[in-house]
Order: C-alpha cells, then sequence, then structure tokens
C-alpha cells in the first residue's frame, strides 16, 4: 500500500469533458479539472490535436507523426529561452484500451529547466504525465486510469505505482 508521512496531502485531480462548446467556428471539447478554476478547450482535426490558448488554437498533440520526426507545439508553449516547444517522436508502439486500438508516442518533450511534456501519448486520451505541458515540478499527473461514456476502465499499463488500485 501506499505511505505518506501526511495522508492528507495525497489528492487526485479528475479531469472531464463537461461541454461542447463552438469557439471561432470550431466545435470544441471543454475540459474542466476537479482541482483547477480554469476549464480548457480542445478540438482534434485529422491526426491532430489543438487547445485553445491566449486566443488561439495551439498545436498540442500529432499522430500522424513516426518515429523520429519533430513537432513544434503551438506558439503558447515556450521553453526558458523563449523557443517554441519541440516534442520528438523516439518511437511508437500500439496498445489495447478498452477493446479499440490506441497508438503510442513515446516522447521526449521539455527543455529541463522550465516546462516538460515528456513520455508516453496515446492517441484519444493523451500524455499519461499530464494533459498539457507544465511546468518543472508541478503537482500534477500522472494518468492512472480513463473511461469513456458506455466504455470499459482503462488502467494505465504505464503507471508504475500501481498500488493505487488495489
Amino acid at each position: 500500500s501506499y505511505q505518506t508521512i501526511n495522508p492528507n496531502l495525497i489528492s487526485f485531480e479528475k479531469m472531464e469533458s463537461v461541454s461542447d462548446t463552438t469557439i471561432n467556428g470550431i466545435l470544441c471539447k471543454k475540459l474542466k479539472s476537479n482541482t483547477s478554476y480554469e476549464a480548457n478547450y480542445v478540438y482534434s482535426k485529422n491526426d491532430s490535436v489543438f487547445v485553445y490558448k491566449e486566443n488561439s488554437f495551439n498545436l498540442l498533440y500529432d499522430f500522424g507523426a513516426e518515429t523520429g520526426e519533430t513537432i513544434t507545439l503551438g506558439s503558447y508553449y515556450r521553453t526558458n529561452n523563449g523557443l517554441p516547444l519541440i516534442m520528438t517522436i523516439d518511437s511508437v508502439k500500439t496498445i489495447l484500451v478498452a477493446g479499440q486500438q490506441r497508438k503510442v508516442q513515446f516522447v521526449t518533450c521539455g527543455d529541463g529547466m522550465i516546462i516538460e511534456f515528456g513520455g508516453q501519448v496515446i492517441r484519444g486520451i493523451g500524455n499519461i504525465n499530464y494533459m498539457f505541458p507544465t511546468l518543472d515540478f508541478a503537482p500534477v499527473g500522472p494518468l492512472r486510469c480513463y473511461q469513456e461514456t458506455n466504455s470499459s476502465l482503462f488502467i494505465n499499463p504505464y503507471y508504475t505505482y500501481g498500488n493505487w488500485n488495489k
């Protein structure tokens, strides 16, 4: 079992799609978290997922990218030196999620100083560490489970501290 000095400091973030919203003529999903007042608006087109930040849509994921390719994320996400955040696809594989085959990208992304977003990214779910790039040492992640309406529960196979679901 998981032990901590103060068990009251352990909490989990529940992020869910709460409504559909149209922004600039684009139908988006409004994502709301139980730990934040700020909502995020996302939409997907073809193989890409975009998030609405600072009055524009910014690339968040590109599932069309294959091993060895790099992706420049939207201008909202900047590194310590002010450059756009670059995601490198290290490898790709397919896993089974709630009875469906899903592409997983193993990525390196972040500047090692301010912003991080590396790890595994699952199509239709997102980054298993956290849905969006975060500041280093931010108290977020990892994805423990995922469920779509009327589907079985997906337990994250990459979550290494598996005692949480026992």
